[in-house]
Parts: C-alpha cells; sequence; structure tokens
C-alpha cells in the first residue's frame, strides 16, 4: 500500500459520487457494465475505484497521527536542569525516526 494521491482519490470519490447519484435518480436503470470494461465510464468500476482508496486513505491518516502523537510526546519532555536541548533533540529524533521508519514499511502502529 503506497501513499496516496489525494487528488485523484478526490476525483475518484467525485465521479463515483455522480454516478451513484445518477443511477438513483433514474431508479436503477443507469446501471453501466462494458465488455470490455471502461474504467471511466462503468458504474461498478467507478464506485470500485473510490471505494479502494479508503484503505490506503486510512492508513495515511493513521500514520498522520502516529507523527502527531510522536510531536506530543517530545513536547510533553520535562525541561529538567539535566535534560539540556541537545537531549531533547535527540529523543526527538530517535521518536519521529522511528514513528516514520515504521510508515515508510507500512507497518503503520504506533512504535
Amino acid at each position: 500500500m503506497g501513499r496516496v494521491d489525494l487528488d485523484a482519490a478526490l476525483a475518484r470519490e467525485q465521479r463515483a459520487r455522480g454516478e451513484l447519484a445518477a443511477v438513483c435518480k433514474e431508479g436503477g436503470r443507469r446501471w453501466r457494465m462494458s465488455i470490455p470494461a471502461q474504467p471511466e465510464r462503468d458504474t461498478d468500476l467507478l464506485l470500485a475505484a473510490s471505494l479502494a482508496d479508503v484503505p490506503a486513505l486510512a492508513g495515511e491518516l493513521r500514520a498522520a497521527r502516529f507523527v502527531v502523537e510522536a510531536g506530543r510526546a517530545v513536547l510533553a519532555m520535562p525541561q529538567a536542569p539535566d535534560h539540556t536541548s541537545a537531549d531533547r533533540c535527540s529523543a526527538a529524533r530517535a521518536i519521529l525516526y522511528a514513528t516514520i521508519t515504521r510508515y515508510d514499511t507500512q507497518a503503520v502502529g504506533p512504535p
């Protein structure tokens, strides 16, 4: 599961939404399936393409949330006299590195 082209996903969603509205408006008589398949025209393929984006988008959002949580963990680190800015920076880098590595390898979840 790779990164999602958000503009393309939104365009697929809009095409699917338009197709679904047309099918409903015409009482289901507009449902189209062609041989050979026409991905830009066939009702089933338009809807399936949009739905196929959901797992990847959920993964992207989950990864973004983990990065935010990693940032919060760094910000919550105490500023004790024995903790220097360098200590905090090193800890931040370690947390973010672990989070980004998990995202890049698609092991999406908390580090």
